[in-house]
């Protein structure tokens, strides 16, 4: 996954922008954006059949304001990433090797960090907001939400999640 956060107008010393990325060598590589828009939040998908000596992009969201934290998949068709920024948070999937994607959008939380699939049609992805919370699915279409102790008086969020082989225990860090 790729994309950008925030405002590329913003000069900061420290931050790289979509202007600006490192290339293998560990050098600043500029890039001629085109017609790409260089504010706001914004997130593609690109994709390898060849162990990355090409690439093609297969998803592209200039519109939700949102951006990729993380990508899993379950083979070379089922995917799936999750999404956040200035809107509510979505799980994006798709079964077609990224000919078509679906979103799932839950605004009960404000960040999802981590997906993790198990199986072609399973998906747990993680984060939080105003507690830490998981959603799962085992058919990409409907979700269930769970949360941590509701005894958390901060803004909290998991931020990964790591399961057993039969996925009967599963641990998660969070903020």
């Amino acid at each position: 996954t790729a994309g950008m956060w925030g405002d590329s107008a913003n000069k900061s010393p420290r931050q790289l922008t979509a202007r600006l990325s490192v290339g293998a060598d560990g050098r600043l590589v500029t890039s001629d954006l085109g017609d790409y828009p260089t504010t706001g939040y914004w997130a593609q998908v690109a994709k390898t059949t060849d162990a990355g000596a090409t690439w093609s992009i297969v998803f592209e969201d200039f519109d939700s304001d949102l951006y990729p934290n993380d990508i899993h998949c379950y083979d070379a068709s089922t995917c799936s990433f999750v999404m956040e920024g200035m809107g509510a948070p979505q799980v994006v999937t798709t079964t077609d090797g990224g000919a078509t994607w679906s979103r799932f959008t839950d605004s009960r939380g404000s960040s999802l960090m981590t997906v993790r699939m198990h199986g072609p049609s399973e998906v747990w992805a993680v984060g939080g907001g105003d507690k830490g919370r998981m959603w799962h699915t085992t058919d990409m279409v409907t979700w269930e939400a769970y949360e941590t102790d509701a005894k958390l008086t901060e803004p909290a969020a998991l931020l990964n999640v790591a399961f057993n082989g039969d996925r009967t225990v599963a641990w998660a860090t969070g903020a």
